[in-house]
């Protein structure tokens, strides 16, 4: 089942360089909910298509920030993005490519690219390794890896902060 069908729930952490589309998809929470009608399976099914003709068309793009509306909506999907702090003055990038996915029984964690794009399979190289614990006997580095990733969603790391919409448009305009 795809996920907006399962219910399952997304919780994504990234850098706070947007481009003005991320952000207003992360903070437009106050935009008047989308008017479009099409069935999500339809969508998803021309997302993947495109990618494997290597489209860049309008409508890939359109149909990408619809589904994303659509789970963040529902509450499927909640995205933080973080500035790394060193000090009060100075800012670095949050880059990490760290993936967790559980359930009651297991715990898969991948680090690495997870590109799946037409482009990639054809003409980049790509790695990802994954790991997968059961719950009842998880590793020391699995433990820290999970904790890690509750306390930036928790904003509870230090040196790690949810970035607001003016240090997003500050660093956009500092480009």
């Amino acid at each position: 089942a795809l996920l907006y069908e399962s219910k399952k729930k997304v919780r994504i952490v990234c850098g706070h360089q947007l481009s003005s589309e991320e952000e207003e998809l992360i903070f437009g929470a106050d935009k008047p909910p989308s008017e479009r009608t099409e069935n999500l399976d339809d969508i998803v099914s021309r997302i993947w298509a495109n990618q494997f003709e290597l489209s860049k068309s309008d409508e890939l793009k359109n149909d990408v920030l619809f589904l994303i509306e659509e789970m963040m909506a529902s509450g499927q999907l909640a995205i933080k993005p973080v500035v790394v702090r060193s000090d009060a003055t100075s800012t670095g990038l949050f880059h990490q490519k760290e993936y967790f996915f559980s359930t009651s029984e297991w715990v898969s964690k991948a680090i690495g690219s997870a590109n799946m794009t037409a482009s990639m399979l054809s003409q980049n190289s790509e790695s990802l390794e994954v790991r997968l614990e059961r719950q009842d006997s998880l590793s020391d580095n699995m433990r820290s890896r999970i904790e890690f990733a509750r306390d930036l969603w928790n904003d509870n790391e230090p040196n790690h902060f949810r970035a607001a919409r003016q240090e997003i448009i500050r660093k956009q305009v500092e480009r």
